[in-house]
Parts: structure tokens; sequence; C-alpha cells
């Protein structure tokens, strides 16, 4: 019993700060993955709730029919999830959103030229800096 209740207190703290942006909506960037790792903390695996948003993120670009479908590789949710684990632990990509990570952790995927993704990369840094002033 205990650990559901901290495993709610620590969603719903997680949740929280997803929320927190000034625009009300739900901000989903890297700084928000990490902190998956904390149900660590309370005896729940943080693959749990990585996997639910990795396959979450592919369901609704797929049932969604979305016009972007084609910039993202479907591969286990397990390698995207390890993937943006490595693109998240560097502190420059705190502020970039998930789904944007996950294109370019794609891009690599598909053998994209290092050049290229670094490029992509520092694009999408300056833009979420600059959405975050």
């Amino acid at each position: 019993m205990k650990i559901a209740v901290m495993a709610i207190i620590l969603l719903v703290s997680s949740a929280g700060r997803a929320a927190a942006n000034d625009a009300g909506g739900l901000q989903t960037d890297c700084a928000w993955w990490i902190t998956f790792d904390k149900f660590d903390e309370v005896g729940i695996d943080p693959m749990l709730p990585k996997l639910s948003y990795v396959a979450g993120v592919y369901d609704g670009l797929v049932f969604g029919k979305s016009q972007i479908r084609d910039n993202f590789t479907f591969t286990r949710y397990e390698t995207m999830s390890a993937a943006l684990d490595r693109f998240c632990s560097d502190e420059r990509n705190h502020r970039v959103p998930l789904v944007p990570a996950l294109r370019v952790i794609s891009m690599e995927i598909k053998g994209q030229s290092k050049d290229v993704i670094e490029k992509e990369t520092r694009r999408l840094r300056d833009l979420a800096s600059e959405l975050t002033r």
C-alpha cells in the first residue's frame, strides 16, 4: 500500500512538472523524461512510464495517420526508450521536446550523417531555449 501511495505521489508530481509551462500545455521534454528515473525510489521500474510514453507517441503517429510518421523509425519501444535515455542524459538537451528528440534518434537509426544530426540537434536546442525564455 505504501509503495502504491508513493508511486501515485511521484506520478502526480511528475505530471505537475510536465504541465508547468507558461502556455499551460504539457511540457514533455528531456527534463521531464529523466524524472521517470525517480520511480526506482518507490520500487517501480522506470521503464514502465517510459515505454508507455513511447508507445503512446508511436500509436498516435500510426493510428492518427500523422503526416509526419515517415520521419520516424519504427522499432522496439525498448530501443527507442534507451535511445531517449542517452539523448536526454546530455544536459544541453533537457529542454528539447521528446517527439522531436525521437525524430533525431530516428535519423540516427536511418543512418543520417553525424553532421546532419548534430545540426538538427542544435536547432532543436535553440528553439527550445527560445521557447523557455
